[in-house]
């Protein structure tokens, strides 16, 4: 009897494991108390997330990446922060993730992740790294955790989960490439017709057209999760983040077998941070950053919608860019559906903002960052920004010091439009804050009164005088104030300026129409300024 009783309770253990895998270690912590932990940690405040791609190992610093390196800086703690981390304290920067890659252990170390990603190296950077160890113990990943642990700041491994630079860049051809062209996509590509042998010539030279791991390989797959491990388990971080953008194509062709491939991984890496979670007593946050819509991502593989419904991810990050059809360039696109998508499973989603520096271009940058709010947006991310003395990480990331500064708001995804006698496509102009309100009262000290300007901006392309281009915003028609050249005969590009009665404008969705009275132009640039004059 006693040895039935015993059989009966090893089979209900038995049942317990395979259906909940990780267990709690030493009674530190249980599954779900790790899991209770875990989404009150995914919820937590991230103005901006910094994302930094490793590249201050070699010296580089943030604003000429080609030609102010400062090798020598990397090779110690405080040169390595100087470069692009120390100026972001007291900034809006909540998060940092960090791809060091070549700037860690595992770099040089044999395990799984020096087996996926070790190649020669770039600009020295695996003697900075051996440098900076040897003079502080440390490498550049244990370095930026201490440094985020002094500043409360969040700290995520950042791994690009496929990474072509060496497509163009040969020295940076990882050694697994070159010894199993096999794993590659552009092997698999070849196999339908061109020599084996003539893929791989081609990738050693850079020049190899899919140069990327192929996922659809059970090592590769199995070596990824391993690698992530090796992470979780070295280093004292709040998470990881598995970078999808970097290079989206993952697999030769994409078919349910390839989805279900990629979900399952993304199960594994679950477990195991669970695991890894447990081991060292506190949860391990997941981080994903997917393309511009679940549809789109989908066609690489990536099921964004079953690893939000599944728990498998705790953070969503996202870029609005697709490949324009027929064409290398590329086209923004809504971001909304993603953000709702996301928060519809209460997890947090962060839009990456991509605008340049300069003038127009940095108010354009408010603007899209105040738009992401009004979006819904939790945060936001940046890509390849690294100056941390820029001014962007400490107004970017709160609505509330955006909204008194001068800024661009624009209609990105739905230009160039068409105009006939007809009208004109759609021209929705997203606007969440009210121009009607009293400029803030930081603008007008000292008994200064600042007034806000407004000015409409259109860009219209073979317009003449002949057109008679009329243009509406919210059906009330306007009237150009100034044009770039004045109008003729001749078709030219010309800029019309308008400046609309803050009345006019809605909150937050506003619609511009143009119509002509004979002929066809096209609009391919709509801006709206808003700042303060004395």
């Amino acid at each position: 009897m006693k040895r039935f009783f015993i059989s009966i309770w090893l089979f209900l253990v038995t049942l317990l494991m395979q259906a909940n895998p990780v267990a709690a270690q030493d009674g530190k912590l249980t599954l779900s108390e790790l899991r209770e932990r875990r989404a009150e940690l995914a919820q937590r405040q991230r103005r901006i997330i910094f994302n930094n791609d490793g590249d201050d190992i070699i010296g580089i610093r943030g604003l000429d990446p080609n030609t102010d390196r400062k090798q020598a800086m990397a090779t110690t703690p405080e040169g390595l922060l100087k470069l692009r981390t120390a100026a972001l304290a007291g900034s809006q920067v909540d998060t940092i993730f960090y791809h060091s890659t070549y700037g860690m252990r595992g770099f040089i170390e044999d395990g799984a992740f020096r087996t996926i990603y070790e190649y020669p190296g770039v600009y020295g950077a695996v003697d900075n790294l051996r440098a900076l160890i040897e003079n502080c113990g440390k490498d550049a990943m244990e370095v930026m955790v201490d440094w985020c642990r002094q500043q409360g700041v969040e700290i995520f491994y950042s791994n690009r989960m496929n990474d072509v630079h060496d497509w163009y860049y040969p020295e940076m051809l990882a050694h697994i490439k070159v010894r199993h062209p096999q794993y590659t996509i552009g092997h698999a590509k070849a196999e339908a017709g061109t020599d084996p042998a003539q893929t791989l010539e081609l990738m050693r030279k850079g020049k190899g057209p899919h140069t990327g791991l192929n996922f659809g390989v059970k090592a590769i797959r199995d070596l990824t999760v391993d690698a992530m491990r090796e992470v979780c388990r070295n280093y004292d971080i709040d998470g990881i983040d598995l970078d999808y953008f970097r290079s989206p194509r993952v697999f030769p062709e994409v078919g349910p077998e390839q989805i279900k491939q990629l979900t399952d991984m993304m199960r594994r890496i679950r477990v195991m941070t669970e695991e890894e979670g447990l081991r060292r007593g506190r949860p391990i946050l997941v981080s994903v950053r997917a393309l511009n819509s679940p549809e789109y991502s989908l066609k690489f593989g990536l099921d964004v919608r079953t690893l939000l419904a599944e728990g498998l991810i705790d953070m969503l990050t996202m870029i609005d860019i697709r490949p324009k059809e027929g064409s290398p360039a590329y086209i923004e696109s809504p971001l909304k559906e993603l953000i709702d998508l996301a928060h519809e499973f209460g997890v947090p989603a962060y839009p990456n903002l991509r605008r340049a520096e300069h003038r127009w271009s940095w108010w354009k940058c408010r603007g899209e960052a105040m738009s992401r709010f009004a979006q819904g947006a939790d945060g936001i991310t940046t890509f390849n920004r690294f100056d941390p003395t820029h001014r962007r990480w400490r107004e970017l990331g709160d609505p509330e010091v955006l909204r008194d500064l001068p800024k661009t708001y624009t209609c990105p995804y739905y230009l160039p439009v068409t105009v006939t006698d007809q009208g004109s496509g759609p021209m929705p102009l997203s606007i969440p804050e009210d121009l009607t309100a009293k400029p803030p009262k930081s603008l007008r000290t000292l008994g200064l009164r600042q007034k806000r300007m407004i000015q409409l901006r259109l860009r219209v392309n073979a317009l003449t005088a002949g057109h008679a281009l009329a243009v509406e915003l919210n059906g009330e028609a306007l009237e150009p104030t100034s044009t770039s050249a004045p109008l003729t005969d001749e078709p030219q590009k010309v800029w019309l300026e308008f400046s609309p009665a803050a009345a006019l404008f809605k909150i937050p969705e506003n619609s511009l129409a143009a119509r002509v009275a004979e002929g066809e132009v096209t609009i391919d640039d709509v801006a709206l300024d808003v700042f303060y004059v004395d």
